[in-house]
C-alpha cells in the first residue's frame, strides 16, 4: 500500500522534449542578447500535441526594444520530432516573419539534438533586429503573416498557444 502512494506518475519523453526544446531556444536568445523579460508558458499543454510558447520583445545591439518575437515548440504525443515555429517582427513592419523547422528524432535525446539547425534559424532574427538585411530579401526568404492586434495582445497575455 505504501508503494502505491509513493509512486510518481511517469512523465512522457514528449513532455520532457518540449520543455528541453523551449529551454534551448530561450538560452540561445538570451545568449545572443536579443530578448529580456520573456514570457514563457508555465507548463506544457495539449493532449494530442504538446506545446509551449515564448513571447518577448526583440532587442537590437544596443538592447533597445525594436520589435517582438514569438516561439512555439510542439511535439506530437506519439511523435519523435520537435517542431519549432519562430515569428519575429519590427515595430515599423505591418507583418510577422515566420520560420518553421523540425528537429528529426530529437525526442529520444533532446539535450544532444542538432543545435546548429536551431542556431541557423535564429540568425535571421538577429539580422532583422540589427537592420543588416534588406526587407526585399527577407520577404523572399520567409513567410509573412499580417499583424493582428487581437492575436498579438492575446499572445502577450499568455492566453494563446499556436
Amino acid at each position: 500500500m505504501a508503494d502505491q502512494e509513493n509512486k510518481q506518475p511517469e512523465i512522457s519523453p514528449q513532455i520532457v522534449a518540449t520543455e528541453t526544446g523551449m529551454d534551448m531556444v530561450r538560452d540561445l536568445l538570451l545568449r545572443m542578447g536579443r530578448i529580456k523579460r520573456e514570457l514563457v508558458s508555465p507548463r506544457v499543454t495539449g493532449t494530442s500535441e504538446y506545446s509551449m510558447m515564448l513571447v518577448a520583445n526583440l532587442l537590437n545591439r544596443r538592447r533597445r526594444d525594436i520589435g517582438g518575437i514569438r516561439v512555439y515548440v510542439t511535439v506530437p504525443a506519439n511523435g519523435k520530432d520537435i517542431k519549432y515555429t519562430i515569428e519575429w517582427t519590427r515595430h515599423a513592419f505591418g507583418f510577422w516573419y515566420r520560420k518553421e523547422f523540425v528537429l528529426r528524432g530529437a525526442v529520444e535525446d533532446p539535450e544532444n539534438a542538432d543545435i546548429k539547425k536551431l542556431r541557423n534559424a535564429l540568425d535571421p532574427i538577429q539580422w532583422t533586429a540589427d537592420g543588416t538585411t534588406k526587407v526585399d530579401s527577407m520577404n523572399r526568404m520567409f513567410k509573412k503573416i499580417k499583424k493582428s492586434r487581437v492575436r498579438d495582445r492575446a499572445s502577450r497575455a499568455g492566453l494563446m498557444v499556436g
